[in-house]
């Protein structure tokens, strides 16, 4: 099905090029430093996370993209998406085996654009874990199809929300080369939460809060959580 692209314009408010410069960088969610050195992602990368030409028409059944695996080990805190239709929603998890390890509580979508949706907690995620989607109705977070390196999966029509643990099948027909509006930043690194960059994670009180909680292996986990 062919859903015509969205546009929309962001206006800077910066007043002079340093305050444009970390206004973008706010936009994109990174710390200066993390957009120097590159944070890591599982998904799609935050430039991707945009309308696109297509929707699936499947319902009630999960996508995953196993093609921007998780290079690095850490947490997510948010996910960032962008939603082409309303619905309801719910993100999920695989290990680099597919199999569900991390199912997100409902999200309900009212409106089309960029969205980000913070998790309760941090969940921890490994190397090659992958990010997928769970819709009730028909797509909500649009594709398009791309080179055979972009590789998603999928359940079949009406198999509801995956149990934990089980696994997302490969193989089903259909063209599998597509990319989804959907990816995550990981914290991985102490680094991660200085110059302010425990801001772009949404859930900490300040950078000690951000610190304690990598050095601890998440056991201390965000004020407020």
């Amino acid at each position: 099905m062919n859903i015509p692209l969205a546009s929309y314009t962001r206006t800077g408010r910066g007043r002079t090029l340093v305050a444009t410069l970390m206004a973008l960088t706010a936009a994109l969610g990174l710390t200066a430093s993390a957009a120097a050195t590159g944070t890591p992602r599982i998904g799609t990368p935050q430039t991707g996370i945009t309308a696109r030409a297509y929707l699936d028409t499947y319902q009630n059944f999960v996508i995953l993209d196993t093609s921007q695996a998780a290079a690095t080990a850490g947490w997510l805190t948010k996910i960032d998406y962008y939603a082409q239709a309303t619905g309801t929603i719910r993100f999920v998890l695989t290990d680099a085996a597919n199999v569900v390890r991390w199912v997100g509580n409902p999200i309900t979508v009212t409106s089309v654009g960029l969205a980000s949706a913070t998790l309760p907690t941090p969940v921890a995620i490994g190397v090659g874990w992958r990010l997928g989607y769970y819709t009730a109705g028909t797509g909500v977070i649009p594709f398009d199809y791309t080179s055979p390196l972009d590789n998603v999966e999928w359940t079949d029509n009406n198999t509801g929300v995956p149990p934990i643990p089980s696994s997302i099948p490969t193989g089903l027909s259909g063209n599998h080369a597509r990319v989804y509006s959907m990816g995550a930043n990981t914290l991985s690194s102490k680094d991660q939460c200085k110059d302010g960059g425990w801001m772009s994670w949404g859930v900490f009180k300040n950078q000690g809060d951000c610190v304690s909680f990598v050095a601890t292996g998440g056991r201390n986990l965000p004020a407020g959580s």
